[in-house]
């Protein structure tokens, strides 16, 4: 997650202590488990959940995916930024394709 957004944005958004410096490990692993949930929901569709080799398509959507869960930890008087809106729907649309078969993952099914 610090590879799409700065550590320090990912320490802001992800811990409960005022100028911590460091990410929460623990809020981060929540939000990993919650996107590779949604994930393995779509992908589960066509696919056998867990995979046990991930293609960067899936690690890719599932750091989009946590990227965007911990920018909604924000507190509500900011708006969700366009971009993460955009990234969102982008992410759901590839897992819709994935569990449609449009999008095919390299793997055998």
């Amino acid at each position: 997650m610090e590879r799409r957004i700065s550590k320090t944005v990912l320490a802001n958004l992800t811990s409960d202590t005022a100028n911590d410096t460091e990410p929460s490990a623990t809020v981060c692993t929540d939000l990993i488990t919650r996107a590779c949930s949604l994930i393995d929901a779509y992908a589960g569709q066509v696919y056998t959940v867990p995979f046990t080799t991930i293609p960067q398509a899936i690690k890719d959507i599932a750091i989009d995916l946590s990227c965007y869960y911990a920018l909604q930890r924000r507190p509500a008087n900011y708006a969700m930024p366009k971009e993460w809106e955009n990234v969102y729907n982008d992410s759901i649309g590839k897992l819709e394709k994935i569990s449609n078969e449009f999008m095919e993952l390299g793997l055998g099914r």
